[in-house]
């Protein structure tokens, strides 16, 4: 969790987002905290919408075949995932938790310069295209790392002989 919260309110600070809390530490520690009550937020409407909805928002890797089908297969899981009876559904948990927690945020606690709708489906989307982001990384990564950081053995030369008549 600190991974998905400290990296974003780092950035926002870095580039004073949004400009209304300043750039000191008070400022630092708004968007800390609201980063984290975004998280909560989201991670809580997802799990409630996809128990509802029988969701498994697991990523399953295809593991094999074109880089497209592959990629695509990634970009489309962030709103495709599987239900629990085999099939595919729309990830309702994960499209309400990220465009829901932004909602609750521009409302509640972010400046007025940020509360308005298009604000909420710009930020709001912003989640669903780094699950996407993901889930490219965990397609591919696996291969990657079989091919560049795995070591191979060594190969020793056939053994010479000598003839000696």
């Amino acid at each position: 969790m600190v991974f998905d919260v400290l990296p974003v309110a780092l950035w926002d600070h870095v580039r004073k987002f949004p400009k209304e809390w300043g750039s000191d530490g008070q400022g630092f520690a708004d968007r800390l905290g609201s980063e984290y009550a975004q998280f909560f937020l989201s991670q809580s409407i997802q799990l409630a919408f996809s128990a509802v909805h029988k969701e498994d928002t697991r990523y399953s890797r295809v593991g094999q075949g074109g880089f497209f089908k592959r990629t695509g297969h990634a970009v489309r899981g962030a709103v495709i995932v599987s239900n629990t009876h085999g099939g595919e559904t729309l990830a309702v948990g994960s499209i309400a938790g990220a465009f829901g927690s932004w909602a609750i945020a521009t409302q509640w606690w972010e400046p007025r310069s940020e509360q308005s709708f298009g604000h909420v489906m710009l930020w709001g989307g912003v989640p669903l295209l780094t699950k996407a982001g993901t889930n490219v990384l965990r397609e591919f990564w696996p291969d990657a790392k079989r091919k560049f950081f795995t070591r191979q053995p060594k190969s020793t030369p056939p053994p010479t002989t000598h003839f000696n008549p």
